[in-house]
């Protein structure tokens, strides 16, 4: 079931689309409404107190607050929040948060989450599906505020309800994810463009890519088309290596092409003051894993995994990419890697992941 459930996270992170399953859209009353708030990867469950602390709520917390894959140490996919309908009622706060996901066994006439379903999706789908016909699920926007995305999960049982949940997570987790990508790219971009590395980028490597404001020149390497962009704060350093590699056997799109790149690189540059460290992949303690994605029309190998430092005590996370460009005759390799020891990673590797996925080649 964890292989099954992982392979659907991979899907999700490999392709950031609009929800097609979720076809029914829920309309918003129009009238003057705040602007939502919150923090991106954050799902607010709106469910009956005894549906929460049933299987119910047990599969909603093993799908949505899966592990994220791959980190140190366990991360969750979605922060998930739980408030009943009352308090979303009474509470007015509580409305004005950015994502929610309304659960309800509609079958339960007494249950206050049937109610709100009801009145929400309409008599005519609550029927259908009280029937056991029709989808299980529908969307809507901006229900109590501006910028929110509510979407609602019912069936006509417990046991049809967990089904729903099981088959909708893939797809409503893409929808979450196109939800937050605005927060995300305003998070990436907080700074004003860095004009300088991206003209070089343009102009050497042949490369269009926004640098932030916050990445400065950590290496370049001219005889090897390599270089390396950095952002560093005080809690965390975030790390963007880009080489240009001629095409010349498609061998090198590879999970071990990767490896052995970025361990090459690892060795050369990335070290600490201990004598005989240097940086390495660690494929041993967690695996890594690698799956064909589109990056602006252009093929690519996504990987992702785990490095550490040799003979040191230091590590993190890192998502890899080997792109082929349009001519078939480059290839890119892209090795971002976070160091953020006693911090959570699980954003931080997603703005890097959001920034390799900027990129566009020159024709």
């Amino acid at each position: 079931m964890m292989k099954s459930l992982l392979s659907q996270i991979i899907f999700i992170l490999s392709v950031v689309s609009i929800l097609s399953s979720c076809s029914d859209e829920v309309s918003p009353s129009m009238q003057a409404m705040p602007t939502a708030l919150g923090k991106m990867n954050e799902i607010v469950v709106i469910a009956d107190q005894e549906l929460w602390d049933g299987p119910i709520g047990d599969t909603i917390q093993y799908y949505f607050a899966s592990s994220y894959p791959i980190m140190p140490s366990p991360e969750p996919f979605f922060d998930l929040r739980h408030f009943t309908p009352e308090e979303i009622k009474n509470q007015k706060l509580k409305r004005e948060l950015r994502t929610y996901m309304i659960v309800g066994n509609i079958a339960d006439e007494s249950a206050s989450s049937t109610a709100m379903i009801r009145q929400d999706i309409g008599e005519s789908k609550y029927l259908e599906a009280l029937e056991g016909n029709g989808n299980n699920n529908s969307v809507g926007n901006n229900r109590w505020a501006r910028n929110q995305l509510v979407v609602y999960l019912y069936a006509n049982s417990e046991d049809a309800l967990a089904e729903t949940i099981r088959k909708s997570f893939s797809a409503i987790a893409k929808r979450v994810n196109v939800h937050d990508l605005k927060q995300l790219s305003q998070r990436v971009y907080a700074r004003p463009e860095n004009l300088g590395l991206t003209r070089k980028l343009k102009e050497e490597y042949g490369l269009d890519l926004r640098v932030p404001g916050d990445y400065s020149l950590a290496l370049e390497k001219v005889e090897e088309n390599l270089i390396w962009l950095r952002k560093d704060d005080p809690e965390a350093t975030l790390n963007f290596v880009l080489q240009k590699i001629p095409y010349t056997d498609k061998n090198q799109i590879s999970k071990a092409e990767i490896k052995r790149l970025r361990d090459k690189f690892g060795k050369a540059y990335v070290s600490t003051d201990v004598e005989g460290s240097y940086m390495r992949t660690n494929d041993v303690d967690l695996p890594m894993y690698e799956y064909t994605i589109d990056i602006n029309g252009m093929y690519a190998l996504e990987a992702r995994g785990i490095w550490e430092i040799n003979n040191d005590f230091m590590g993190g996370p890192f998502i890899s990419y080997m792109i082929l460009s349009p001519d078939q005759k480059q290839l890119y390799f892209i090795d971002a890697f976070v160091f953020a020891p006693g911090k959570a990673k699980r954003d931080l590797i997603q703005q890097l992941e959001h920034l390799a996925k900027g990129i566009s080649i020159d024709q």
